[in-house]
Parts: structure tokens; sequence; C-alpha cells
């Protein structure tokens, strides 16, 4: 499907609950000229530490 605009809010990337898998599928399927990530995408404070 195409669309003008996709706004996708609150992924809280880095989370065990974050459903990335389904991001990725919404995103294959849906195509649009503006892509607006807003609020909490990426939640570093629960990533693991990288050594």
């Amino acid at each position: 499907m195409k669309y003008k605009s996709i706004f996708i809010s609150d992924l809280h990337l880095g989370t065990k609950f974050s459903q990335a898998d389904k991001l990725l599928d919404f995103i294959k399927v849906h195509e649009a000229e503006n892509l607006y990530l807003v609020g909490d995408i990426i939640d570093g404070w629960a990533m693991k530490p990288s050594h």
C-alpha cells in the first residue's frame, strides 16, 4: 500500500517488548513518501552495554 505519510510512535526499540520484527514486516508492505518516527524510538537504557 502507498501512503503520503506514515507516523510511527513509541517503538521502544531495545526493550524485550518492542516487537521489532512486526515493525519490519509493516515497513516491507507499506510505502510512504514520508516516514516519521516520533516519541520514544530507542530505549538506550534498556539495551545491554557492549564490550
